[in-house]
C-alpha cells in the first residue's frame, strides 16, 4: 500500500469515528431534591459536575444538567480497517481511557495502537 492510500485511509478511519452522546433523562432521587441521582452506581451529583465511574456497564462519563438529565459522553463508533483488529475495553479505567482500542500493523508489521474515544 503506498503513502497516499495510507493517508487515505488514515482519514477515513479518524473521520469515521465520531463521539456518541445520549442523555439520560429524570435523574432524581426523592430523599435528595438538589442533585442529580445515577441509579447504576448510586451516586449523587451536583449540577454541572462530571462523574466517571470505573467497573460499570457502560464506559462513559455522566454531566449532571441542572434540569435533572445526565449528558451521558460515551466511546466513540468506528470503522475497523482490514489491518486492524479491536482490542477489548479496560473496565478498570475511567472514561475515555475505557473505550476500546484498535489495533493495527502496516504492511511492514509495525504496530499502531489507536484510541477510538471521541
Amino acid at each position: 500500500m503506498n503513502a497516499i492510500n495510507l493517508n487515505f485511509l488514515l482519514i477515513l478511519v479518524v473521520g469515521s469515528a465520531f463521539a456518541f452522546d445520549s442523555y439520560l433523562p429524570n435523574a432524581r432521587h426523592p430523599d435528595v431534591p438538589d442533585k442529580c441521582y445515577l441509579k447504576v452506581t448510586g451516586d449523587f451529583v451536583e449540577f454541572g459536575e462530571t462523574l466517571k465511574p470505573i467497573g460499570t456497564e457502560r464506559c462513559a462519563q455522566y454531566t449532571c444538567r441542572d434540569d435533572f438529565v445526565f449528558l451521558v459522553n460515551q466511546c466513540s463508533r468506528y470503522m475497523v480497517p482490514e489491518n486492524c483488529e479491536v482490542l477489548a475495553r479496560d473496565s478498570s479505567q475511567a472514561y475515555p481511557d475505557c473505550c476500546p482500542k484498535l489495533r493495527c500493523v502496516d504492511e511492514n508489521g509495525n504496530v499502531d495502537i489507536r484510541n477510538t474515544s471521541g
